[in-house]
């Protein structure tokens, strides 16, 4: 058996070891700006505020997370930019307007909600002078035929939540639609008729290029994250679809049930297209998600400041109380407490703060 020749190599000093590493050290060092870095964290730390799992730590993630949202940060940061955030929502109410919602229009939940993630900009913006800009993703388009949503719907919710943005003073907000991501030849400036002609051709443009090929189904049982999607989508579906597929006597409660697990199965689908249409067009923006997520690619936040598990206006009745609390629910929960009163305002429905508890509505017209 040969025998390896050992190599014997001349002693190195402790102290020439330490000086070449302090000499290595200073060039890294001083590339780095320590205040743009610290300022970086900070930011961080406030969009953990608003946190979907505000009982954990915006650092509950993996350190390499955590690491990788504050280089992007700090990127802006250093450059003295904005710090652009994107965050996909604000689709189209519930079809569910018997017993969720109080209608198709953005009301005050949506307007509590815009003014939520404005705050969230501008509390950036007073530790960091540029501030931060949000632009809001809608995937209305995305998912409406699924849900039997018409498309002019889709329309007139972006519209109006748009023209309230602009009325309430939201600088930090800026919009976007599945028009931006997707290559179609159309008018610089659409308009209700030319959207609704063009839906189905900005779908079918998303899912030709952005698909991934030879997604499955498996893909979304071996990602966490996805998981978590999906068992959120089954969850709403189940009280946003009871209008639109009653259970009776053609309709089981199975057979329910299993249109609502093939429906979200059919959303997770999309929503991969779309996801990676996000990613392409908003490569240097941190990516927002009102989904529960690891943190390892996107953070989730909440829309509104409730406990409640309606987080998103779209969802959701909000009351306003006397205190200036909120909470959310159904609107089944709500329309017969009798310290609640519903009036009109403008011919639309919205609630009187004269009453022990506010069931706040106010949808907005263009």
């Amino acid at each position: 058996m040969a025998v390896a020749e050992v190599t014997s190599y001349p002693p190195v000093h402790t102290s020439l070891l330490h000086d070449v590493a302090a000499d290595s050290m200073k060039p890294l060092a001083s590339a780095v700006d320590t205040l743009a870095l610290e300022t970086s964290s900070k930011i961080l730390d406030i969009i953990g505020r608003y946190r979907l799992n505000r009982g954990e730590s915006i650092y509950a993630s993996a350190d390499q997370s955590v690491l990788k949202f504050i280089a992007l940060i700090y990127t802006h940061v250093k450059a003295q930019q904005a710090v652009p955030l994107c965050l996909p929502a604000f689709p189209f109410k519930s079809p569910n307007s018997t017993s969720k919602v109080l209608g198709k229009l953005p009301d005050k939940a949506e307007e509590f909600a815009l003014s939520h993630l404005n705050g969230m900009c501008q509390a950036i913006a007073d530790i960091y002078p540029p501030g931060a800009k949000i632009t809001i993703i809608s995937d209305g388009l995305v998912y409406n035929d699924l849900l039997g949503v018409p498309d002019k719907d889709v329309w007139a919710y972006g519209e109006t939540l748009r023209a309230l943005a602009a009325s309430k003073g939201f600088a930090h907000i800026s919009f976007a639609r599945l028009r931006d991501l997707v290559d179609i030849d159309l008018p610089k400036e659409l308009d209700e008729m030319t959207y609704v002609a063009n839906a189905s051709n900005f779908r079918r443009a998303l899912l030709n290029t952005f698909s991934k090929p030879g997604w499955t189904w498996d893909e979304v049982r071996q990602a966490e994250d996805a998981c978590m999607t999906y068992r959120g989508y089954i969850k709403f579906l189940q009280t946003d679809l009871e209008t639109v597929y009653p259970i009776g006597e053609d309709r089981t409660k199975s057979r329910y049930k299993r249109g609502t697990e093939y429906i979200a199965k059919q959303m997770m689908a999309r929503g991969d297209a779309f996801a990676n249409a996000v990613r392409q067009k908003y490569p240097d923006h941190v990516r927002l998600s009102i989904h529960p997520s690891t943190g390892a690619v996107k953070l989730s936040i909440s829309l509104l400041p409730t406990d409640s598990i309606y987080t998103t206006p779209w969802h959701s009745t909000l009351v306003l109380k006397l205190d200036g609390t909120i909470e959310t629910g159904m609107r089944s929960q709500f329309e017969n407490n009798d310290n609640l009163e519903l009036i009109y305002e403008n011919g639309r429905p919205s609630r009187d703060f004269r009453v022990y508890d506010t069931f706040d509505h106010l949808p907005y017209s263009k």
